[in-house]
């Protein structure tokens, strides 16, 4: 069975910068998707928030990825020293807030290992 994990990464858009941030999105969703695959991940999109509670409340946008072990994560940190990513991350940086957003890692349920009684 493969295993799917999804993760979540929230932002806040700076304020009056989401046009800015739609268009740079859709110029660099390739590069997302190639990014993604050289740490054996799949970018599944980046999406805004048309209503949101709790936690979520200030995100303004998600980027989702897809995982199929927990070691993608490590996998992931080779990118730093790739130039394409430098560039997305410096352009990324100058359209969103620094505040601290929540991240989620999601697996479906049909997956989980639960314990007799839980």
């Amino acid at each position: 069975m493969k295993t799917t994990i999804l993760e979540i990464d929230n932002y806040v858009v700076k304020e009056g910068k989401f046009k800015e941030f739609q268009d740079w999105v859709k110029k660099n969703e390739k590069s997302f998707a190639a990014l993604a695959k050289k740490w054996n991940g799949k970018y599944r999109g980046t999406y805004y928030y048309v209503l949101g509670t709790g936690a979520h409340v200030n995100a303004g946008v998600a980027i989702m990825w897809e995982l199929s072990k927990y070691g993608d994560i490590d996998e992931s940190l080779k990118l730093y020293k790739d130039p394409e990513n430098e560039r997305i991350m410096k352009e990324g940086m100058k359209l969103l807030v620094s505040t601290p957003t929540p991240a989620l890692f999601l697996r479906p349920v049909g997956q989980g290992l639960f314990y007799k009684g839980t």
